[in-house]
């Protein structure tokens, strides 16, 4: 590895360090002179009297609980430790009262003060015996006048009491408090005033508070603003607040408090942990009797401890008649509406509970008994049904608008849609032309034929009513996600049984779930029952026999680049919690590989320094180059203390790395997510240099496309940074510094003026805009005629009036469809859509860290197996298994071609939501639009094509030309539209030539431009867009139209760095196309694990010469 040195990274005094200690685990010479001895006082000692702290707190709990902590349980801990307040998000069982409790009498013994509120007496009676008999010095109001004294006079260091205690007595409780522990912050937000008197016991002043309240609102217009003054705020907080998160959503303002003054959100989180074996058995046509009949013979071979759900658009009085039918036929069932229902299924008393498929059914909502339910049989389809009358409310107005969107023909009806889909809390008024709009359009006989031909959409009546009838995807998830629990003993496997009866409500279904789900449902005839039951049973044993494995999850931090990423990660796992530490947000989720933490540095946290060495590298006596962390000013980041104006940077990554540093007292391990390629890479070295003194594992987690199942996959096999493509991007970044500095500042100081820059690969591509701007100047005549829709060019000035056709071969051929897109490709077919390059590619990165595309920076055409499976999915359900033709267009290699990640339509976004949610634009959903047509097409039978092959003469001239005249077989042609030409005859035709004056040349637009660096072999896919951005942000070319053209400036600067001494001389070769070619080579070589140090001469000697030109010849 190439050695560094990183200036404020010491992990113990914040000072220079070289990479080697950092490495190694050690602190800089100064704090750790001897290695095998601890750093000098400094923040390290501090980690470590912390992290004794929490040993000591761990012991502490084991003695008097007899058992260890969980690894939650220590996580919270370490959070006391630290001073941070948080809520806790964990399963059923791991104890968090306990945990309250244990922590209060660990804090007792140095006379700490604590407070553990509840909301009844019973429980804080219950708090009582438990702290009795640990004979811990407590006071625990239940009532008694002595007891409130004592509370109220401090006897105690350990007080015990409910809600309305706090409520009618918080001004007199005894203050700071160390600990504040609340058992259940539902209870405690009825009143949103509790809010206040929480934060008052610790230690924030009622001012305080207001300066909260006004940044919430601020926080609406500028995050980032209130972000950085809350910080401020949080450092005045007396003691540690934990809650038990939210269950039912708080609606007061001051609840964002917390978020404001301790860092930490009380929302209403989520798990969506699900192992369900998804099956269906085909039952179209079915009368209901004989729908109940099968129903009744599933159940029988399944079993006991079943959810039978129906359609949660039938009547109540259904789930009655279908337990009545149950029981006829021997089997113990009954239904959620019958007395004493829940108690009989739970004490085993009856097998089967009936109820509905629907989120407002107890059965499919709130029922939780993992131990007792082994699967879910759906007699029929989940559906809703939608009257589309004044009782409809906004939102269920928007979903039906959104659902009926490719039935809609009027855009501006569809753009409406899209626009209340966007907009949260929509009132009446501002749906009322969409209700009646809908009205309109299902009042029209040829609208009702659409819908009917739909299929997707039901369409019956309630008198004269409309009323449209969809699949309940909700439904279908809640109630068979009642057979998959988070336990103590893990995650139960779970199963869910479809009988479909409708085939539409069935189509549509399976398609949603197909975007929702890893995997489709399965018919059951492809399933081994028995070994799926068996692992059910075996779930439920480990619960029985009281395993508690599944409480033993880890805390585990993944760090990625980008927030949004970081937020889709943590979202695949139900709706994630949020803590704000100093440069940080963290989001925290459930998932079966441990408690996740998943958190974004924002890009790159370090850059090579602008003081020391030769532009940022040390060059003797041996290559070192120096780092230093990106800090904030108001041009953006800068790695160095100060501004470019004088003024001191604020601090940014560098306070980043330091809350990246606290999380390793609370972490079991760090897992390093940022993108596939030498970027990520050298993030990934940088984060792991900050962390490897503070003793916890750190690892590399590499995945190509941002879906679960490759996020889960990362988790559990993480690998070591990749030390050569580390070695690859220092390299690339101090070429790019030491050529592009010199030649720089040279050019700075020849026209006198800043901000002008140039570089290996930006100054021979602005080199190729300015020759195709000479040739698009040059302009040549040429001959135009038109026949039906066809425009023949012939050179030159011809008079003749009669374009004689010859047909010289005619037949059928096979074309095949293009491969999927590479970087340069999917930018190139961007611009020709209307896209700027650099728009296209941040619309791309977007895509990609929503989970909706794989890894967008690739020179890879290859899909990998499952890419392949999806597609089949895909074209097979549409168009029919004569039209896939899976292709894996490339061999190896971990990257993949640039492909949808999930079974998403275009218009499946719209109509999911999905635009809105993640959120999106429309722009996004075009450019996925694009990607998805171009794989999709790439994965589809060749298209079978009618040519004919013509000899076209305009008096003498002459040319051949291939018209494309029908298609037989369209295939990937039904995606990928080809267009065709007229089928012309041999024979003379009568013309009108017209002589027009054409362009040697085109003018490059931004993807032609992409296309050619592509083709001559300058840059890489992460750095394409860049140079485009560069060459227009330097004033060196300018938009004209869809076209790029070079301004007077970029000519300038092209000429002094390629034809006018005394730069040129010296300058033309490292900006010529040949030495870049030959660095990337040799780039390429390193990243393959070539010795760097050859390479770095050869660019020395470079930069050296550049520098000696203007110094030996001065300015012209």
């Amino acid at each position: 590895m190439i050695p560094a040195r990183y200036a404020a990274y010491c992990p113990n005094c914040g000072g220079e360090v070289e990479s080697e200690r950092l490495a190694a685990g050690l602190a800089c010479a100064r704090c750790q002179p001897d290695p095998a001895k601890p750093p000098l006082p400094g923040a390290l000692a501090r980690f470590f009297a912390q992290e004794e702290a929490l040993a000591d707190w761990a012991r502490f709990f084991a003695a008097h609980v007899g058992a260890p902590p969980w690894p939650l349980q220590r996580a919270w801990a370490a959070r006391v430790v630290q001073g941070r307040s948080f809520a806790m998000l964990a399963p059923t069982g791991i104890g968090k009262t306990t945990f309250g409790l244990l922590t209060a009498l660990w804090l007792a013994r140095e006379g700490r003060r604590s407070y553990l509120v509840f909301p009844t007496r019973l429980l804080v009676a219950q708090a009582a015996e438990r702290l009795r008999a640990l004979r811990a010095p407590f006071v625990a109001y239940t009532g008694k006048p002595k007891e409130k004294e004592a509370l109220l006079e401090g006897e105690r260091p350990i007080g015990l009491f409910t809600v309305a205690f706090l409520y009618k007595n918080h001004a007199r409780l005894p203050r700071p408090v160390d600990f504040l522990f609340v058992d259940d912050v539902d209870s405690l937000l009825k009143s949103a005033r509790n809010v206040d008197r929480v934060l008052e016991l610790l230690g924030f002043a009622p001012e305080d508070l207001e300066k909260g309240l006004a940044l919430v609102r601020l926080r609406r217009k500028n995050p980032e603003e209130a972000e950085r003054m809350a910080e401020g705020l949080r450092r005045k907080a007396r003691g540690v607040l934990a809650v038990a998160s939210a269950t039912a959503r708080p609606r007061s303002p001051r609840v964002h408090l917390f978020r404001e003054l301790l860092g930490f959100e009380v929302g209403t989180p989520s798990f969506a942990l699900r192992k369900v074996a998804d099956l269906y058995e085909e039952a179209f046509g079915l009368s209901q009797e004989a729908l109940w009949a099968r129903g009744a013979e599933w159940a029988r071979r399944l079993g006991g401890g079943g959810l039978l759900f129906l359609p949660g658009d039938l009547p109540k009085e259904a789930a009655l008649d279908l337990a009545r039918f149950l029981r006829a036929r021997g089997l113990r069932a009954k239904a959620y509406l019958e007395p004493e229902a829940l108690e009989a299924f739970r004490r085993g008393e009856a097998d089967h509970l009936v109820g509905f498929a629907s989120w407002r059914n107890p059965l499919a909502r709130g029922l939780d008994l993992p131990g007792r339910v082994r699967y879910a049989l759906f007699l029929g389809v989940p559906k809703l049904r939608f009257a589309l009358g004044e009782d409809l409310a906004p939102g269920e107005l928007v979903r039906l608008g959104l659902a009926l969107l490719p039935l809609l023909e009027d855009p501006r009806l569809k753009a409406l849609v899209r626009s209340l889909a966007r907009r949260p809390g929509l009132q009446e008024k501002e749906v009322a032309p969409l209700r009646e709009a809908l009205l309109e359009r299902l009042a029209d006989l040829a609208f009702r034929a659409r819908v009917a031909e739909s299929p997707e959409v039901g369409l019956t009546f309630l008198g004269e009513k409309p009323v449209l009838v969809f699949a309940d995807v909700t439904g279908y998830l809640q109630a068979s996600g009642r057979t998959s629990r988070l336990t103590p003993a893990g995650l139960t496997q779970g199963l869910a049984l479809l009988l479909a009866e409708d085939r539409k409500a069935f189509t549509a279904l399976t398609r949603r779930l197909g975007y929702l789900l890893e995997a489709p449902p399965r018919p059951v005839a492809e399933v081994d029952l028995e070994a799926l039951l068996k692992r059910v049973d075996e779930d439920r044993d480990r619960l029985a026999r009281g395993e508690r494995g599944g409480l033993a999850l880890p805390e585990r931090v993944v760090v990625v680049e980008s927030p949004n990423k970081a937020r889709t990660l943590a979202g695949f796992f139900g709706r994630p919690m949020r803590r704000y530490l100093p440069g940080l947000v963290v989001y925290e989720a459930l998932s079966e590989e441990g408690y996740l933490v998943v958190t974004a540095t924002r890009g790159h946290v370090t850059d090579l320094a602008l003081r020391g060495g030769l532009y940022g590298v040390e060059t003797a006596p041996a290559y070192r180059p120096r780092y230093h962390p990106l800090r904030a000013c108001p041009e953006g980041s800068v790695p160095d203390p100060f501004c470019p104006d004088g003024r001191a940077s604020r601090p940014d990554r560098d306070q980043a790395l330091e809350a990246l540093r606290s999380l390793a007292l609370e972490a079991q391990d760090f897992l390093l997510a940022t993108d596939p390629d030498t970027e990520g890479e050298k993030i990934a070295w940088d984060v792991l240099l900050a962390l490897r003194a503070f003793g916890r594992e750190v690892a590399r987690g590499e995945f190509h496309a941002v879906t679960p199942r490759a996020f889960l996959e990362a988790l559990r096999r993480p690998r070591e940074v990749k030390e050569d493509l580390v070695e690859a991007q220092m390299v690339r970044r101090i070429a790019d510094r030491w050529i592009g500095f010199a030649l720089s500042e040279d050019l700075q100081k020849l026209l006198g003026r800043r901000g002008l820059s140039a570089g290996r690969v930006q100054t021979p591509v602005l080199g190729w805009v300015i020759a195709r701007e000479r040739e698009a100047r040059t302009r040549l005549p040429f001959t135009e005629v038109a026949l039906r829709g066809l425009t023949l060019r012939f050179p030159g000035e011809v008079k003749a009036k009669t374009l004689l056709l010859e047909v010289l071969e005619e037949g059928e051929r096979e074309q095949n469809p293009l491969p999927p897109y590479t970087t340069d490709a999917l930018l190139a077919d961007a611009s020709r859509e209307g896209f700027r390059v650099p728009e296209a590619m941040a619309l791309a990165q977007d895509l990609f860290e929503a989970g909706l595309i794989t890894y967008h920076r690739t020179d890879a055409t290859r899909v990998a197996p499952e890419g392949m499976a999806l597609a089949r999915r895909l074209i097979e359900a549409r168009f029919g298994p004569e039209y896939a033709r899976p292709r894996p267009w490339g061999e190896g290699g971990a990257h993949e071609a640039i492909r949808p990640t999930r079974p998403l339509w275009p218009e499946d976004l719209e109509e999911a939501g999905l635009l809105a949610a993640l959120p999106l634009s429309e722009a996004h959903g075009r450019l996925y639009a694009l990607i998805f047509r171009r794989f999709l097409a790439s994965q589809m039978a060749p298209a079978r094509v009618r040519e004919k092959r013509l000899r076209a003469c305009l008096g003498e001239a002459c040319q051949e030309l291939t018209l494309r005249v029908a298609l037989p077989f369209p295939g990937f042609a039904r995606v990928w539209p080809l267009g065709l030409d007229p089928d012309l005859e041999a024979g003379p035709y009568a013309v009108a030539p017209k002589t027009v004056r054409l362009p040697k040349a085109a003018r490059y637009t931004e993807g032609e431009l992409v296309a050619e660096m592509k083709r001559r072999g300058l840059g890489r896919p992460s750095t394409y867009a860049a140079t485009v951005e560069r060459l227009l942000e330097r004033r060196y070319v300018v938009r004209r139209g869809p076209f790029l053209v070079p301004t007077r400036l970029g000519e300038r600067v092209y000429a002094l760095l390629t034809e006018r001494p005394p730069l040129a001389p010296v300058a033309r070769r490292f900006v010529g196309e040949a030495f870049t070619r030959e660095v990337e080579a040799w780039m390429d070589r390193v990243e393959a694990g070539e010795d760097p140090v050859p390479l770095l001469r050869e660019l020395h000697r470079a930069t050296l010469a550049l520098l000696e030109a203007l110094e030996d010849e001065g300015p012209s």
